[in-house]
Order: structure tokens, then sequence, then C-alpha cells
């Protein structure tokens, strides 16, 4: 076994291996991702690959009690675009956000009308590189 970064000769490979995998999720756009790196076996052939997508993770810090909730609405739609194109500009095609429960029937009802959506429907796990 060696690692390698994957190849455009890969591509067909790896298609299989998405196919044989029977999860539901249409194959990646694998230009999306920083350098992919694959396990190859003794014949050069992709046998595992973990790809990583440019994500961000999202915090948002705003004064409950400045001016009305329509107000803070449109300030948090113009700050919305403002970030959703820096983040684009800088090439991170996806930003996630952790809301907390006591937010989630208001708040992600107006996320879900601006394009977001609650994920994958899988847990989601996370950890940190510096641990």
């Amino acid at each position: 076994m060696k690692i390698r970064q994957i190849q455009n000769r890969d591509i067909d490979k790896l298609k299989e291996i998405h196919s044989a995998s029977g999860f539901d999720y249409k194959f990646p756009n694998l230009n999306e991702f920083f350098p992919i790196p694959a396990v190859v076996d003794e014949n050069d052939i992709p046998v595992l690959v973990v790809a990583s997508l440019p994500t961000v993770e999202l915090f948002l810090l705003a004064d409950s009690t400045w001016e009305t909730p329509g107000i803070r609405m449109e300030a948090f739609k113009l700050i919305h675009e403002f970030v959703r194109r820096d983040l684009q500009s800088r090439g991170i095609v996806e930003a996630v956000a952790w809301i907390p429960p006591e937010l989630s029937k208001s708040f992600l009802r107006r996320l879900n009308k601006m394009g977001w959506n609650s994920g994958r429907g899988w847990p989601c796990y996370s950890r940190r590189t510096d641990q």
C-alpha cells in the first residue's frame, strides 16, 4: 500500500467505488476539493480516498436589543450575502452553522428561505486538526 494524489485516470474507478457503496448521494465534483490523497494497491489502483471539501463553520454574534426584529433580519441578510460572496471568492464551497435549539423554530425557517438546508441527513462529527 502507498498513498498518492488521485489522477484523472482514477476517476472511473472512483465512480465505480462510489456506485458500489450503495449510499444515496451523487458522485461529488472532485474539482471542489483540496488535492485528494488515495491509498492505492500494488497495481496502483485506488482502494480508499479521503476528499477534503473546503468548508467553514460560521458563528453569529448579534445584539438582540438593537432596533426591531425586522431591521435585525435585514442586517442579517445584508451580511449573509456579503459573507457568502467573500467565502466563494476564497474557494470555500460550503459553510456550516450550528443553531441553538431555542432558535431552531424561528431562525431555521428563515435560513431555509435563504437557501440553507439541514444537512445530508447523516450524523455530523467534527474534529479539530490540532488535537
